[in-house]
């Protein structure tokens, strides 16, 4: 693991700004740290220029939708997960 230092995060500074498009992906049934993070993470890329998506495969809990806004509703792709 590298270490995170100025050269690495203008690393990862180029790399968002030449992406077209961003997924952020949180686990089934995401609970109050996956929306949390994800939803920052959301924020956070499209800041520094970013085109982010939150890609869910299960719908946030109703007690957690203050934290998803409107501009982060409209990057919400839904894709539900079915296993076997």
């Amino acid at each position: 693991m590298q270490d995170i230092n100025s050269s690495n995060i203008q690393k990862l500074e180029s790399m968002i700004s030449q992406a077209r498009k961003i997924a952020v992906v949180t686990h089934q049934k995401p609970d109050g740290d996956a929306i949390g993070s994800t939803t920052a993470m959301f924020r956070y890329l499209r800041s520094s220029g970013g085109n982010p998506v939150l890609v869910l495969n299960d719908t946030y809990p109703d007690n957690l939708s203050f934290l998803v806004t409107d501009d982060i509703r409209e990057g919400i792709v839904n894709i539900p997960m079915h296993f076997v």
